[in-house]
């Protein structure tokens, strides 16, 4: 009995969401796969097309914008690129998948794109859950890299109160802003030391870290925190740092005041 599956055979029905784009202006799919027609819900005469993209009815109206960016931005042959983004099916359901497309130049001179979609379906809908949570916890929640000036990517509501950061408001708005690009300027000056050295061990030893330290609020005053650094692998296997803080401040302004 032959087994071997021919190359059609593999594109059409084993890849998952294979489709082939045609991408001079305005870009669109050339060519469908039974994997992504079952996936959409749909036939092929929806998805392929030789002037139109008909698949962009199916991205999400939030991401169509960026979709279509992402496509336009494919100029020459050989080039490799990933986009998430969410899919709605025929029977209306979402569908978060990353969209990785290879380009080559055919002898025409016609650039074609080679599609592969990945499902992140269900990793999306655990990080939402777990972001709904960091929400609503009591304690201050941030998430932020491991690079020499630490870029924040997660900071939830609960320590935005601490900070009297309200992000509605155009000056909050463009603090925040800084306070993403670089984690150090939240710090107290006279706490930076100590916060590099508290990142240094929790990188080093791969256990948390607990200390006090002083950040800056928006209206110009400081709050002391209590809270634990930890370096972890998030979701996308890249190295990060998260803390999960508490406000002690009125601890210390009477502990002061006592003295």
């Amino acid at each position: 009995m032959n087994t071997k599956l021919s190359a059609q055979n593999i594109t059409e029905n084993c890849i998952y969401g294979y489709h082939e784009y045609v991408l001079s202006l305005p870009p669109h799919v050339s060519f469908a796969s039974n994997n992504l027609t079952t996936i959409l819900r749909v036939d092929k005469t929806m998805l392929e097309s030789d002037e139109q993209d008909l698949y962009l009815s199916f991205v999400h109206p939030l991401d169509t914008q960026r979709y279509i960016a992402f496509l336009c931005s494919f100029t020459e042959a050989n080039q490799t690129k990933s986009l998430q983004y969410c899919l709605v099916t025929a029977d209306k359901k979402e569908l978060f998948v990353q969209d990785t497309i290879t380009t080559k130049l055919q002898r025409d001179g016609t650039l074609i794109g080679y599609s592969t979609l990945c499902d992140l379906t269900s990793s999306k809908n655990k990080l939402t859950k777990l972001q709904f949570l960091n929400d609503t916890i009591p304690c201050g929640f941030l998430r932020y890299t491991c690079e020499t000036q630490p870029k924040i990517t997660y900071i939830n509501s609960h320590l935005l109160k601490i900070l009297k950061l309200d992000a509605n408001t155009i000056k909050n708005a463009e603090l925040l802003e800084l306070y993403t690009q670089n984690l150090f300027l939240l710090i107290a000056q006279e706490d930076l030391v100590k916060f590099k050295l508290f990142l240094n061990k929790a990188y080093s030893y791969g256990s948390p870290i607990a200390g006090e330290l002083s950040v800056k609020r928006a209206d110009g005053s400081k709050a002391r925190l209590f809270g634990w650094i930890t370096k972890i692998k998030n979701e996308e296997d890249c190295e990060e740092y998260q803390t999960v803080c508490i406000d002690v401040t009125e601890r210390e302004q009477l502990t002061n005041d006592n003295a």
